[in-house]
């Protein structure tokens, strides 16, 4: 599952195959609304939380909120069966869906980290594998404008938000994709059978974390 975006998700995978997906947008619903849908994918008597062997998240960056309701659900629903719970990062998975759309051999995956920076991400695709060639990595917007200069594209999760920054970026020469794009459950998943198969340790359930946690001191402290 992925709550880390605007567009929230949950996917039931199994062998490679997509037994049941469903994404909602979560500026016009609560982030409650996986706790509604959840039942529904475990309506036959074949899919049954019980039955799940792992359990996957999408770890951001993104939504802290909904990065921790994403990873709470899962840590519950893992937990009677003792299943094992693990992340993806979202920026991973989002390239994994634009290199196999688009059929590029790299793409970097940029967002707004707030506090004046950009969060970035660069990944290449190697023997029909993803992989990562700069891992995410907080930016000055020159630092952005400088690292991304040999680019093949750029795409975010936040385009709406970024639009005239990476249209200038774009004059450079690196191409972008004009829409904002979101993780997906579904790739998340993909991603993680991989990784299984082939004996590859996956990440723990915490959230990417970008800016180092600010302390207020208490008033009178």
């Amino acid at each position: 599952m992925d709550l880390s975006s605007r567009v929230a998700s949950v996917a039931l995978v199994h062998n490679g195959t997509t037994l049941a997906q469903e994404s909602w947008n979560q500026e016009n619903v609560p982030r409650q609304h996986l706790f509604i849908l959840l039942p529904g994918l475990f309506s036959c008597p074949d899919r049954q939380v019980t039955s799940i062997d792992h359990f996957v998240v999408g770890l951001g960056p993104g939504s802290f909120s909904g990065i921790r309701t994403a990873i709470a659900a899962a840590i519950g629903l893992a937990l009677p069966g003792k299943r094992p719970v693990n992340g993806i990062s979202g920026a991973e998975s989002l390239a994994w869906d634009i290199l196999r759309e688009h059929q590029r051999s790299e793409v970097v995956i940029v967002g707004d980290a707030r506090r004046q920076r950009l969060w970035a991400a660069r990944y290449r695709c190697e023997n029909g594998d993803i992989r990562s060639s700069m891992a995410c990595t907080l930016l000055t917007r020159e630092a952005f404008r400088q690292s991304c200069s040999n680019t093949d594209l750029l795409v975010s999760p936040e385009f709406e938000r970024l639009e005239e920054f990476l249209r200038d970026v774009s004059r450079a020469g690196p191409e972008i994709l004009p829409e904002s794009r979101y993780p997906r459950a579904e790739a998340i998943a993909h991603i993680a059978l991989r990784r299984l198969r082939d004996n590859k340790q996956l990440d723990p359930p915490q959230p990417v974390y970008l800016h180092p946690a600010v302390f207020v001191k208490p008033k009178g402290g």
